[in-house]
C-alpha cells in the first residue's frame, strides 16, 4: 500500500495519495496568501514530497472539504449554524 519512504505512523498512506495531484488537480480561479500554522511533523511530511508540497496541502484540505460537503464524511458545525454543506 504504503510507497516510496518510510515515514512512521504516517506509512499507511493509500495508493491514491500518489496519482492525486493528476486525479483532483487543484483548479481554483486564484489562490489568497494567508498564513498557516501546522505542526512540525506535518511540514516535514509533506516537505520530504519536493516541490508543490504547499499545493498537495491545499489540494488535500480541498478533498476534506469535497467529502464534508458531499455528506460524506461528517465534518464541524459551521460556525453560521447551516451544518456542514
Amino acid at each position: 500500500m504504503a510507497h516510496g519512504k518510510d515515514y512512521g505512523p504516517e506509512r499507511d498512506i493509500p495508493d491514491a495519495w500518489h496519482v492525486l495531484e493528476r486525479t483532483n488537480p487543484v483548479r481554483p480561479p486564484r489562490k489568497r496568501q494567508i498564513t498557516l500554522r501546522l505542526d512540525e511533523d506535518m511540514i516535514a511530511f509533506y516537505r520530504a514530497f519536493g516541490r508543490g508540497y504547499q499545493g498537495r496541502i491545499n489540494a488535500v484540505l480541498r478533498c476534506y472539504m469535497q467529502a464534508i460537503k458531499s455528506n460524506e464524511i461528517a465534518g464541524p458545525e459551521r460556525r453560521d449554524g447551516h451544518g456542514a454543506g
